[in-house]
């Protein structure tokens, strides 16, 4: 269990990195090289991989496994970095107007969003690992390892760089954090915990059944059943079951109401308030100290003792589901961990395999039957059998 809480804390300290560098190193190692406030706001759009990735996530999901992907996005994270510790002309060093032209900003932002885009692809990845890993009455404290680390990766890329460039260079912290990304990427070689998990998914891999209010042709019809499913199907829609769980799902739209004012006032405050007390006269070093490093800190004191702060029992949601059959292992997917399930309802073929749970569901979509292929972040992927 320590094992694997530590190695969840490493994985979302990386994943924090890059938004502690985007949003505290950079913005004021780009200000002190005479970067405007207006030239540093269009560069929040190269966050655009984060609003998408619910869209490309089910393709992380699906295609082969969470280690492979953990990979890849540390060597694209590790290439990016090196790419900009050994640039030369990549980050504006000196306050003139060739250092400010076309021919550096253009690469500076291609490797900032190629930064978030690995970023928000290597979320997918810990997210899917940590569902694997932890069982539900786990979820708390992994809970709690995900804020805690990220935020500590925050302090990582964000605090203390700015805080040391006083002592190193640019290139020098970049490459710091070069090294870090290497030590990512060696232990997603070695780890056996990332092992097991790609196992397991390689032994569960399934392929998805949905029956849902219409009709298929004869021969879909008949290959589904022979492959397991009881009930005519059809392909759902993606962008339906999206609308279902994001905006139809109970709650939803007074949180993201909530969200919206919460996170816009308090993410244009914080991203703000740095480059102003920069603009007033302050170091950037003294600014990485409070603003990057004990701000963040206080954050993390907050969010790891939140949670004893929740009422200790919640009230469960009841799933009416017309009818769920689980067979060889296959999962119910619309059947969230904290969910009632009316166990009349349910149809085991193999006892011995429990309903799963997935990481973001509201209420019941409107498919019965579903049998699944590795897990899924948040949605799921829909493909005929």
């Amino acid at each position: 269990m320590l094992r694997t809480l530590l190695l969840l804390f490493y994985l979302y300290l990386l994943e924090g990195i890059p938004y502690g560098l985007q949003s505290r190193f950079l913005p004021l190692l780009l200000r002190s090289s005479g970067l405007s406030l207006t030239a540093l706001g269009f560069y929040k759009l190269l966050y655009v991989p984060w609003l998408l990735k619910s869209f490309y996530a089910p393709l992380v999901d699906l295609c082969l496994t969470k280690r492979y992907w953990l990979f890849g996005s540390l060597v694209g994270l590790l290439s990016v970095t090196l790419t900009l510790a050994l640039g030369e002309n990549l980050i504006p060093r000196e306050t003139s107007s060739q250092t400010t032209g076309s021919t550096s900003v253009v690469p500076l932002a291609l490797c900032l969003f190629l930064y978030n885009l690995f970023a928000a692809t290597q979320d997918i990845a810990v997210d899917g690992v940590a569902l694997q890993l932890l069982s539900s009455d786990q979820l708390s404290v992994g809970n709690t390892i995900q804020v805690v680390g990220y935020k500590f990766g925050a302090i990582v890329g964000g605090g203390f760089l700015t805080a040391a460039t006083s002592l190193f260079s640019a290139s020098q912290l970049l490459g710091i954090i070069a090294c870090i990304y290497v030590i990512g990427a060696i232990l997603c070689i070695t780890s056996t915990t990332l092992r097991d998990v790609e196992a397991a998914w390689s032994e569960n891999q399934t392929t998805i059944c949905v029956r849902e209010n219409g009709q298929l042709d004869d021969e879909q019809v008949s290959r589904m059943k022979d492959d397991g499913c009881t009930e005519s199907v059809r392909q759902a829609s993606y962008v339906a079951t999206l609308s279902e769980a994001v905006i139809n799902s109970v709650g939803s739209r007074h949180l993201i109401a909530l969200l919206l004012i919460y996170k816009l006032g308090e993410q244009g405050a914080m991203n703000m308030l740095p480059l102003m007390l920069f603009d007033r006269g302050a170091s950037v070093s003294k600014i990485g100290l409070w603003s990057g490093m004990v701000g963040q800190l206080s954050s993390i004191v907050g969010s790891t003792f939140a949670h004893k702060l929740q009422a200790p029992g919640r009230c469960r949601n009841v799933v009416h589901e017309p009818h769920i059959v689980c067979e060889r292992g296959y999962y119910n997917g619309n059947v969230h961990h904290n969910d009632a399930v009316h166990t009349s309802r349910i149809t085991c073929t193999n006892p011995s395999h429990s309903l799963h749970r997935f990481k973001h569901c509201g209420t019941a979509w409107q498919v019965d039957i579903w049998r699944h292929c590795g897990t899924f972040h948040g949605l799921p992927w829909i493909r005929n059998c």
